[in-house]
Order: structure tokens, then C-alpha cells, then sequence
């Protein structure tokens, strides 16, 4: 989905993309595509033209990523449907990517991986050009555990990456070649004790280019 104008306040990143956007000239009409915008509009097919909502038993071989086949408009994590809730998930293994419809402070998507798969989200390009990432990943189950790993891939290369126990990454990233139909792969990943208790973790993505 491509939109102009866009809120950035929903991502909280306003001086940041400011001044990320002032690093970059180029010329046309600005393109934007927001992760928790577009899922809180809703988004009841998977995959769309540009996101997917996936899991994985083995990272960076994005042939082996599989789409998640459960959507709820309440979803049911623990056990417990959440109204408002809205998400995709694998219901035999209980991992989600999901968020609030209803308000924006509780918009951004939670991602919820398990002990043996990681939980994803794949945009594929509909251009040819260069893009401008940015992005935060918080833990939102800081209670115990061990944390979560994250990455940004491109195809099954590892552009970014970190690890977030009790606290966030805000990552950025300018002037990504891309090809239209390839795609960037946002992955959230158990930490490195293979534990995934106390795993939940949002993350916002926002991608801007020009043509």
C-alpha cells in the first residue's frame, strides 16, 4: 500500500526521520509504507501486495519462511481473545504478530516468536530504487528470560541486527538498493539461550523512498 503524508507520530521518530530525510536528496513523489498504520486499518489477507506475516524454523533462508495461517479480529493469545486485538497467527504453536485497532499509544505490532520458530514480517518491494529504513524494537515482557534477537535481512543477507532484553533498538538505515519483487525480511527470534519466555516484542517499521 502506498501513501503520502503520513503521521509520523505514530512511530514517535519525527526529528530522526527529519533529519534522516535532510541526508537524502532526491527528486519526485514520496512514497511511505508503515507497518502499524497499515495493520491497524486492517489486514485480513496475508500475504498483501507489499507485507506478509510469517515463521521460520531456520533464519536467513527465506525460502524455508512459511505464512502464518490464522487471522482473528480478537485474537486469541493464552488462551483469552483480546478485543481490539487484531492478529495473525499459527494457533497449533501459539506465536502471533498482531496489534491494537483501536488506539494509536497501543498500535505498534507485537511480535510473540516461540521455542522452536521465529515470527517475521516480509515486505516486498514494488520498486526499483532506494529506500530509507527506520524502526524500533522494544521488549514489552520484560519480566525474565533472556531477551529477544532481531535482524533486518534483504533477500538472505543481514543488513541490521541486535539484541533487546528489557529495553529497545531504534535502528536506521539510508539508501538501501532494492529491486522490485525482492524483500526485506524483519525477523524477532528467542534470545540466545533458546528461552522464549517473556518474549513479547514490538517493533514499528517505516520505509520512505522517492520516484
Amino acid at each position: 500500500m502506498i501513501r503520502k503524508n503520513v503521521a509520523l507520530k505514530v512511530l514517535g521518530f519525527v526529528g530522526a526521520f527529519a533529519l534522516l530525510s535532510a541526508n537524502t536528496v532526491m527528486a519526485g513523489e514520496a512514497l511511505s509504507w508503515n507497518l502499524s498504520r497499515d495493520m491497524m486499518t486492517g489486514i485480513a489477507k496475508n500475504p498483501t501486495d507489499v507485507w506478509s506475516f510469517m515463521e521460520t524454523q531456520t533464519l536467513h533462508k527465506a525460502a524455508n519462511y512459511q505464512l502464518m495461517p490464522d487471522y482473528s479480529a480478537s485474537c486469541l493469545w493464552g488462551g483469552v481473545a483480546s478485543e481490539g486485538f487484531v492478529c495473525w497467527q499459527d494457533l497449533s504453536t501459539n506465536i502471533l504478530i498482531g496489534t491494537s485497532t483501536q488506539t494509536v499509544a497501543q498500535g505498534i505490532p507485537k511480535f510473540v516468536p516461540a521455542f522452536d520458530r521465529a515470527v517475521l514480517v516480509r515486505w516486498k518491494s514494488p520498486i526499483s530504487g532506494k529506500i530509507n529504513l527506520m524502526g524500533r524494537v522494544s521488549d514489552t515482557d520484560n519480566g525474565g528470560g533472556d531477551g529477544i534477537n532481531w535482524f533486518v535481512d534483504y533477500q538472505n543477507k543481514t543488513l541490521l541486527s541486535g539484541t533487546v532484553n528489557g529495553t529497545g533498538n531504534t535502528f536506521f538505515k539510508q539508501n538501501i538498493p532494492v529491486t522490485k519483487g525482492q524483500s526485506l525480511y524483519f525477523i524477532i527470534d528467542r534470545g540466545v539461550n533458546n528461552d522464549a519466555f517473556y518474549d513479547s516484542t514490538q517493533l514499528d517499521i517505516f520505509i520512505t523512498s522517492q520516484q
